[in-house]
């Protein structure tokens, strides 16, 4: 998922591989007298970026520019492929600009790729080699447009339209067709001029009347490095038709950044991403040349200055060294160094591992009455854990209490294996007229719609931590299933269930709260789906467990699926339900799913 710059690691040994160039005098590759020489390196430093639904390709086009201090005239201009790892120039001061990506070939949007800008200054001595480290910033002003069935494009146009997009006025030859089938795709529109401005026009054929509709606009003043989702409205009142364009109001911005900086040897920045709770990836530029054996290669790291440990470097290209350090402390700030033929080379990096967070309550030993009398929740308002004052964990006692009917609540019966008092009992019960299965889950019950139940799944999930597994006591007492549908037949015997995802979903898609973004009303199918939170495009890892009859309590340890590595989770979801297809109300009167201990593991 997403936009990563961790995509453009592969081509950083194509930068240096060689160069074609249009304006050279002299050649860069040889030094005249009175020349010094400029270095570039292209390494990938952190970001945080958002997920635009696409992993654009590696850029392949560049131009770089080197220009006079003063501005008096282009020195040197190489467009191509890649960039030469040195270049000649006679002492002065100058200036280096550089784009990257397709912009830095044509101004025709890209589907694929992005491209980036960015310049520095920088002074030649003779026969002094000159470093100089550039940032390129992402150069894009990205558009996705969506065509939902109430905006009536769909149903009136069909498939027969379309919607240019550009940033040049009249172009369409440096615009883009946002057509029925690229819906929801992400284009990369690199700006002509000073002008930062998005011109659009939409032309389709009315299927049922037939005659040609068009109208065009624009959106004046748009951000580079962000995302502009659109949606195209469609309207015939008595005989007056109008499109409109509505512009989604959570804009996001994009902070992708790419570093240029000198050949060395030593240690490259830490991506934050590849930073985890118990290990961490590191790399380093060695100067092969010098260092010639890669046994000699290896990482030092210490989290207190005092004890160093070693861990063996691995070989990726030429040039690059890497290694995963594994059995970190948690929310703990480590020094990484390069040590290579016995020296240590460079300055070290430092990161911070994330926290080996955990769910608030997940041992379900704080209850109350302070929600209602007629049954306990978890969390009570008198702890001294700030986390447990508050409700966490919801469920649908809320609506079916004034019934009658308790389908989660504290039990005493625990196991014998760990200290507890209390664990949690989900019971499947025919509440008035429809099965209601046992629940609990991190979110908040949003209410009755009829006699359905709406759901807000997730809680904000602040420290961004990404467990690697969860563990979790259960005891599953499954009856025979007496309410039937097209997922069990009468005679079955009932199955649970325990799902956990962690994910950056927005409560706009979804139709929850900001706390609590995915929406689910049992009355309607539609919206029933998104608790497969596996399918959920911005859903980062997940783990589910059908969970079927049992002889006393169990252990289990789930191993958690990672759909995108590079994201930070922004909520996290953990549901629980005596039944598993209830939200279809089918299952079993009286099964019983027992939980305790709930807990996040970190690898």
């Amino acid at each position: 998922m997403g936009n990563r710059l961790a995509t453009f690691a592969a081509i950083a040994a194509l930068l240096l591989a060689g160069v074609s160039c249009t304006r050279e005098t002299p050649v860069s590759g040889i030094a005249g007298k009175g020349d010094g020489s400029l270095s570039l390196h292209l390494v990938i430093d952190d970001t945080k970026a958002e997920d635009v639904n696409e992993t654009p390709a590696a850029p392949t086009d560049t131009l770089l520019q080197i220009y006079m201090a003063d501005f008096s005239g282009l020195v040197r201009e190489y467009r191509s492929k890649r960039i030469p790892d040195r270049i000649y120039l006679p002492e002065d001061s100058y200036r280096l600009d550089i784009l990257l990506g397709p912009g830095a070939k044509s101004h025709v949007p890209s589907w694929t790729q992005k491209t980036y800008r960015g310049s520095a200054p920088f002074s030649i001595k003779a026969g002094a080699d000159t470093t100089v480290k550039v940032t390129a910033s992402l150069y894009n002003v990205m558009t996705r447009v969506y065509y939902p069935d109430s905006l009536g494009i769909k149903t009136i146009f069909g498939q027969t339209f379309t919607f240019m997009i550009g940033m040049k006025e009249g172009d369409t030859g440096s615009s883009v067709n946002h057509t029925m089938a690229r819906e929801g795709q992400v284009a990369y529109h690199t700006p002509q001029s000073s002008d930062r401005t998005l011109y659009w026009t939409f032309r389709g054929k009315h299927q049922s009347k037939g005659y040609v509709y068009t109208k065009s606009g624009e959106i004046e003043n748009v951000s580079l490095s962000t995302l502009y989702t659109l949606r195209p409205r469609f309207t015939e009142t008595e005989g007056t038709m109008d499109l409109s364009l509505y512009v989604d109001e959570e804009v996001r911005r994009i902070d992708d950044i790419i570093i240029f900086e000198p050949v060395s040897t030593g240690m490259e920045p830490v991506n934050g991403y590849e930073v985890w709770a118990r290990h961490a990836t590191v790399r380093a530029d060695v100067d092969e040349t010098t260092y010639t054996d890669p046994s000699d290669i290896l990482f030092s790291y210490s989290a207190d200055g005092a004890e160093w440990l070693t861990a063996p470097a691995e070989r990726i290209s030429e040039g690059k060294y890497g290694a995963t350090l594994n059995s970190l402390q948690d929310n703990t700030t480590y020094r990484c160094r390069l040590v290579a033929g016995g020296e240590v080379c460079g300055d070290p990096v430092t990161f911070t591992t994330e926290k080996a967070a955990q769910l608030p309550n997940w041992d379900f030993e704080s209850i109350s009455n302070d929600e209602s009398g007629k049954y306990k929740s978890f969390y009570d308002p008198a702890s001294p854990d700030p986390e447990r004052q508050v409700k966490y964990w919801d469920n649908g006692n809320s609506a079916s209490a004034d019934y009658g009917y308790v389908i989660s609540r504290p039990s005493e019966d625990v196991p014998s294996d760990i200290p507890s008092n209390y664990s949690a009992l989900l019971e499947t019960q025919y509440a008035v007229v429809k099965l209601a299965a046992g629940n609990l889950f991190t979110g908040e019950f949003a209410g009755l719609d009829g006699m359905n139940g709406k759901v807000n799944f997730g809680r904000p999930w602040a420290p961004g931590s990404r467990p690697a597994a969860v563990r979790f006591w259960y005891k599953y007492e499954g009856a025979v299933v007496d309410k039937d549908g097209k997922h069990l037949a009468k005679g079955e015997q009932d199955i649970g269930t325990v799902k956990f995802a962690i994910g950056t979903w927005p409560s706009s898609k979804y139709g929850g709260s900001s706390d609590c973004p995915i929406q689910v009303n049992t009355g309607d199918d539609g919206t029933i789906s998104r608790g497969d939170f596996a399918n959920l495009a911005e859903t980062i890892a997940h783990c589910e467990f059908a969970v079927r009859g049992t002889t006393g309590w169990q252990k289990d340890s789930l191993p958690i699926t990672y759909l995108d590595t590079v994201t930070r989770p922004t909520h996290i979801v953990v549901s629980a339900a005596s039944s598993k297809y209830g939200d279809y109300f089918e299952g079993a009167t009286g099964s019983k799913l027992y939980l305790d201990n709930i807990e996040l593991i970190y690898e």
